[in-house]
């Protein structure tokens, strides 16, 4: 009796396993099938896609580089308007510190000009040119605060 139930629960489990497989198979007839002029519209859309977010990201790069550059002649003119209360002695080596600072300066906008001409991997490279460039600056300008105060 064990056996013939346990053979029915068998039988019965396998029937419906292959009820469940084969109305699983029907559903493959009703896919489409994928085309090639599909696998090229789709892969359209994402490099187009890809390009649109690179290129809003680049620009939204270039507008923070703008605004830094700003601050930068800021500091600057705030450092120079400073140098006018100094000695002639203090003045010479702090016009010194304020000339590499100026010269760092425009490095960094020649970078950040070049930087908008470039896409793609070159534009990876200006950019890490221009972070390195930023990076310098703000090493000159801390330098500088540090050794004749405040800006």
């Amino acid at each position: 009796m064990k056996q013939n139930m346990l053979l029915l629960l068998t039988l019965s489990a396998a029937l419906f396993l292959m009820t469940g497989l084969m109305g699983g198979c029907g559903g493959q007839d009703e896919q489409q099938a994928v085309t090639e002029e599909d696998v090229k519209k789709e892969a359209k859309e994402a490099v187009e896609t890809t390009m649109a977010y690179t290129t809003a990201k680049k620009e939204e790069y270039e507008k923070k580089l703008e605004a830094q550059l700003d601050k930068y002649q800021e500091r600057l003119d705030a450092l120079q308007a400073r140098a006018e209360t100094m000695t002639q002695e203090a003045r010479d080596e702090y016009n010194e510190k304020l000339a590499t600072l100026q010269q760092k300066k425009e490095t960094l906008e020649q970078k950040a000009d070049e930087l908008k001409s470039k896409s793609g991997k070159a534009w990876d490279d200006v950019k890490a040119g221009v972070d390195e460039a930023v990076k310098d600056l703000n090493a000159a300008f801390d330098q500088a605060v540090s050794r004749f105060g405040s800006s």
